[in-house]
């Protein structure tokens, strides 16, 4: 996840929960099923969560190297 946040310049979010498949097989399953609404679902059931910071020195660094 750093490097994507070194070399875009943005920071990178993550769900917070470790089980990216299993909740969106469930959200899907539970849409599919009618137990939830259209509006539910495309709120999902996730948390995000700052998973890297850009380092502007590798950034940097990157840039160079990119520009070869």
């Amino acid at each position: 996840m750093q490097i994507i946040a070194d070399v875009t310049g943005y920071p990178v979010f993550a769900i917070e929960q470790d089980v990216e498949a299993a909740m969106g097989a469930a959200l899907l399953a539970a849409l599919g099923a009618e137990l939830i609404s259209r509006e539910t679902a495309e709120g999902g059931w996730v948390t995000l969560v700052e998973s890297a910071l850009p380092d502007v020195e590798r950034q940097r660094v990157y840039a160079e190297r990119f520009a070869v």
